[in-house]
């Protein structure tokens, strides 16, 4: 038996106010999980090292002039503990990056200088790290970073060339150009007396990839002939291109009981 009561109508799209509180509920939950998410990798990555400090280094672009360049930071790192930290040793990622410390025992409270010294010679961007082992803690990188630029870059096969009396030995020649893709001109080559050296031609290993740093590679093949007996101790063969630092590659003379004789054909393998 009908009450009397007005039946309200519900609007479409209307829930009830449970059920309208769900997303603020879901936004909230989200929030949370990102601030303990957050404060993970904070632990991860900075709060379990007893240090404070900067342990990343970016030296941006660095320009090479000559063979190689060596740039130098130092980082500052404050043990932030109540005992003092003695770092037993330093580990670097590469040959090319060299560390010194000026204490190896910090007090709480007390900072250490670490200089980094990074040796760059080829174009591109390096990235490498000098890892300090403390004694009852984890090891501790410190990462450094570098783009290095080489307008024009030469180097050789062999640093140097072994020759036997009037016969051709193929050596190659290898030029790293930063600023274009064009063919480079031929290198100006001079040699000691007696040794005579034929340019034949460049041909392209790789392009240049500007958004890396990368340089254009290229490879030169040349003849090099020994016209007498005898040699010179100091001889050598002297190759200049452009703004590069000449370079320089030493003869010696072969003993067909210590060498085999060479072949006109060139090596294989690339740089």
């Amino acid at each position: 038996m009908p009450s009397g009561r007005p039946v309200r109508e519900r609007r479409p799209g209307w829930y009830p106010p449970v059920v309208r509180r769900v997303p603020l509920i879901l936004g909230l939950l989200l929030l949370l999980l990102a601030g303990a998410a957050a404060t993970g990798w904070w632990y991860m990555a900075i709060g379990r090292h007893p240090f404070s400090g900067p342990f990343r280094h970016d030296f941006g672009e660095v320009a090479i002039t000559g063979r190689a360049v060596t740039v130098e930071h130092t980082f500052s790192l404050r043990n932030r503990t109540d005992t003092p930290i003695v770092i037993e040793n330093s580990r670097s990622g590469c040959g090319c990056a060299v560390a010194e410390l000026s204490t190896d025992t910090v007090a709480p409270g007390e900072s250490v200088e670490v200089r980094v010294a990074l040796t760059l010679s080829n174009a591109g961007r390096k990235v490498t790290n000098v890892t300090l082992l403390l004694r009852d803690h984890d090891p501790l990188p410190l990462v450094v970073v570098a783009t290095s630029i080489k307008e024009t870059g030469l180097s050789a096969s062999n640093d140097e060339v072994r020759l036997f009396p009037e016969r051709t030995t193929p050596l190659l020649i290898f030029a790293e150009v930063q600023s274009t893709d064009e063919m480079p001109p031929p290198p100006e080559i001079s040699a000691t007396e007696g040794i005579d050296v034929t340019f034949v031609g460049w041909e392209l290993l790789a392009p240049r990839r500007p958004e890396y740093k990368h340089a254009a590679r290229w490879r030169g093949r040349t003849r090099v002939t020994l016209a007498r007996e005898t040699l010179d101790l100091d001889a050598h063969i002297r190759v200049e291109l452009g703004d590069a630092e000449p370079l320089v590659v030493l003869a010696k003379l072969a003993h067909d009981a210590m060498h085999d004789p060479p072949t006109d054909r060139f090596p294989a393998e690339s740089r």
